[in-house]
């Protein structure tokens, strides 16, 4: 279905969250079909049989009904699984239905049993749904498909809000109240046919006290916690003066209780249409573009700006905007926002706090609203219009809160990271103690985290050639030796020639000290391996010679290339200021070997405390990475080193994960950690290579809130976590790709047969045997 395909497309849904979405937007449809279908029927029956006066007692028992039910299903979320705990209380609270509505007619009791029985219920299936929800998708996909799954629950309202007029007249009251049951049945059958969430966490231990105090601790305890309860707590009673405000001006000017009631039905239908307009077209992509201080900001910005303006005009046009306003951003922005935080917090608090967040928080601030606002007109005898300004003081509060949320946020997600990865590690060093296997055979990698450009050229033949650089003698340098250091120079080249180098290298240990003279021949040795470590430790010894000398040759594109990638090994251990502003010049260099080698002389710098760059080398650093993550996907997957460079004592590299693109990764890595806290750069690398899905959620999610946009959108088309519609549209035509690497004269392409092979490769694509279609020119 190409129609569909596109529409997935455009909402950047992937393949594997298909059926998950699907399954659970239906979930979320059947949820609020259930709940607004029984929320009017116990309404519609306790009025037609008790006075309105009792109905706020009926609000009170609710509360004071949940409030032992919300501890105990809190308790069992933590100790079994959510999915099965959900089950088995709504069925409960079908069977509950089904009771009362045999006795709707014989008891004076059952029409307010009924009423709290559903009021309770609706809340704890809203609750538990949620929770299911937040262990079947990582947050990644949280931030992009809540608001999609909020939809389904607004269109559900919405449907069965508008088939409730023509269902009340041609069916009986009492017979609804038992038809009310199937959407209740239909969610427990979506709910059990949804995927196993991620991985099941242990029980959460019982506390020592009662399960709502329990609760309620860990969430003071827990500064995430106790940010989104507050947020929440202000925010609710901010809507209930508001949406006070709004129902007193209609009433007074619309006098006429059916113009009345037709303006209210008017108002939440749009309302909701364009609730749901927002969540499916813009939330979704709000959320995940600008984070989640942001999408919550705006509903409190909003109420700043409208209350403002009802405050200096309190017309029905202006209330019913602000109100409309807080009414969408609400149900679009605001909950898909909160449930994508309850997803950033450790299982074993969201199992234990998140009902008790949900609804009592919830609902003791509408109690507290509903209290401002009786002290006011009847204690306080002021007019209504003032009710206002507290909205406004608290719409501020509410505002600043916002802005604490966004911080406590990146510090949970940098918690959640570093313990993730932690887990991640724990989980498979069991079978490597046993087996004796090394940590890098042990632990799984993600087999397909850098796709193949090249996906149908074997270019494993075109590895070995590199440059035209004889390795078997040191090369001409640009400057010949002295007559002073000429017979050093026969003696270390005899027993070169010789395959003698215990001769060379006692010959190098002969020197007590380093003249200039000699810097010329030692730069030259140190293009030969079995040299060029006894060459530098003899620099490393005389550094106030040597440094000057390696940072002009290192600066020097002439210099020969087998020597200028060994000097940042050097420079690495010594060297002031000026050694530290070469390796940084040399971050952009053309030849991504010593790109590579200058990031781990800078890391190792840093860590032993040498002095570092009087320029504003952060600044420099993150060019760098621009300019590496700018590079096309071939030149980033096939880049490579010449030989096998060992880098001693990196915290950040710990495992070879064997997949194309892997030393472009790990360099660019390597130089987040010099700008970045290395632990948490450590942490996000480690979750793009591991295959786990729960710890690259979190990974990527660090990088998207700490990478500047123009290198983070770059850096996503290399690591996945981005959509094929603009992984398409950012790829370009193999040919561009071919020539731009022989034009900068990368590592691999280094060789004229290599340019050759690669020529008559392409060439070979672009004229496909008969009967076999062209290939694709990029991937």
């Amino acid at each position: 279905m190409p129609g569909f395909s596109s529409i997935t497309s455009w909402l950047n849904i992937r393949s594997e969250e298909l059926r998950p979405l699907l399954l659970a937007t239906g979930g979320a449809f059947l949820l609020l079909s259930f709940t607004i279908l029984t929320r009017t029927l116990r309404e519609s029956l306790f009025l037609a049989n008790e006075p309105i006066e009792k109905l706020p007692l009926m609000t009170g028992a609710v509360v004071l009904i949940s409030l032992p039910l919300v501890g105990r299903f809190s308790q069992l979320m933590g100790r079994y699984r959510p999915r099965r705990v959900l089950t088995r209380m709504t069925l409960g609270v079908i069977v509950g239905i089904i009771a009362l509505w045999k006795v709707l007619h014989l008891s004076p009791w059952a029409i307010p049993a009924l009423y709290v029985w559903t009021a309770v219920g609706s809340l704890l299936m809203a609750s538990g749904f949620w929770m299911v929800a937040a262990e079947i998708f990582s947050l990644r996909g949280a931030k992009r498909l809540f608001s999609l799954i909020s939809a389904g629950g607004t269109l559900g309202a919405m449907i069965t809000g508008l088939s409730l007029g023509w269902l009340t007249q041609g069916l009986d009251l009492n017979l609804l109240v038992l038809l009310s049951t199937l959407p209740a049945l239909l969610f427990v059958l979506l709910m059990n046919l949804l995927p196993g969430g991620h991985r099941e966490p242990p029980p959460v231990p019982a506390g020592k006290g009662p399960p709502l105090l329990e609760a309620a601790r860990t969430t003071w305890r827990e500064k995430h916690l106790r940010l989104m309860a507050g947020i929440i707590f202000i925010a609710t009673t901010v809507m209930t003066l508001v949406d006070f405000q709004f129902k007193d001006l209609a009433q007074a000017r619309l006098a006429d209780g059916a113009e009345l009631a037709s303006f209210l039905g008017a108002f939440y239908g749009a309302a909701g249409f364009l609730a749901l307009l927002l969540q499916v077209f813009l939330a979704g992509r709000l959320l995940e573009q600008r984070g989640v201080g942001f999408s919550l900001a705006v509903p409190a910005a909003v109420l700043l700006a409208g209350g403002g303006a009802v405050l200096a005009f309190p017309t029905l046009g202006a209330i019913t905007a602000l109100r409309g306003a807080d009414f969408v951003l609400r149900k679009s922005l605001f909950r898909p926002t909160m449930e994508v935080l309850f997803v950033s917090v450790p299982t074993r608090f969201r199992r234990l706090t998140k009902t008790f967040v949900d609804s009592l928080v919830d609902s003791a601030a509408e109690g507290f609203g509903s209290l401002l606002i009786l002290l006011w007109l009847s204690w306080l005898h002021l007019p209504t219009g003032g009710l206002m300004a507290v909205a406004l003081v608290l719409a501020l509060l509410y505002l600043l809160l916002t802005r604490l949320m966004n911080r406590s946020y990146f510090h949970t997600i940098t918690h959640r990271l570093q313990e993730e990865e932690s887990r991640a590690k724990q989980a498979d060093r069991p079978g490597a103690e046993q087996t004796g296997d090394s940590e890098s055979q042990n632990i799984h990698m993600t087999g397909n985290l850098l796709r193949a450009t090249f996906t149908n050229l074997d270019l494993s033949h075109l590895r070995d050639e590199g440059d035209d650089v004889d390795h078997g003698r040191p090369p001409a340098d640009a400057c010949p030796p002295s007559p002073e250091t000429r017979d050093l120079e026969d003696r270390i080249l005899a027993g070169l020639a010789g395959d003698d180098d215990t001769l060379a290298l006692r010959t190098l240990s002969e020197l007590d000290t380093l003249q200039p003279e000699h810097l010329a021949l030692a730069t030259r040795l140190m293009a030969r391996d079995s040299t060029f470590k006894a060459v530098a430790r003899l620099m490393r010894r005389f550094p106030h010679i040597t440094v000057e000398h390696l940072v002009a040759r290192l600066r020097d594109e002439k210099t020969d290339f087998v020597v200028r990638r060994r000097i940042p090994e050097i420079l690495a251990d010594v060297g002031g200021p000026e050694a530290d502003d070469a390796l940084l010049d040399a971050l952009t260099d053309n030849r991504f070997e010593v790109r590579y080698r200058a990031a781990v002389a800078l890391l190792a710098r840093r860590r032993h405390g040498l002095p570092t760059s009087q320029r504003d080398w952060p600044l420099l650093v993150w060019h760098a990475i621009s300019l590496e993550v700018r590079k096309d996907r071939p030149l980033w997957e096939l880049q490579r080193l010449l030989d096998d460079f060992e880098v001693e004592d990196d915290d950040l590299i710990t495992l070879k994960v064997g997949v194309r693109g892997e030393l472009s990764l790990e360099h660019t890595f390597r130089l987040l950690s010099l700008v970045l806290d290395p632990a948490q750069v450590r942490a996000a690398y480690h979750g793009v290579i591991f295959d786990d899905a729960e710890l690259k959620s979190f990974a990527l999610e660090y990088l998207e809130m700490v990478l500047p946009r123009s290198i983070r959108e770059r850096l996503w088309f290399y690591i996945g976590d981005v959509s094929e519609q603009r992984r398409r549209h950012q790829a370009r035509p193999l040919d561009n790709v071919v020539a731009d690497m022989m034009v900068t004269g990368q590592t691999l392409f280094g060789g004229e047969l290599t340019r050759q092979a690669l020529d008559e490769m392409v060439a070979r694509r672009r004229t496909p045997p008969a009967g076999r279609e062209p290939e694709e020119e990029s991937r």
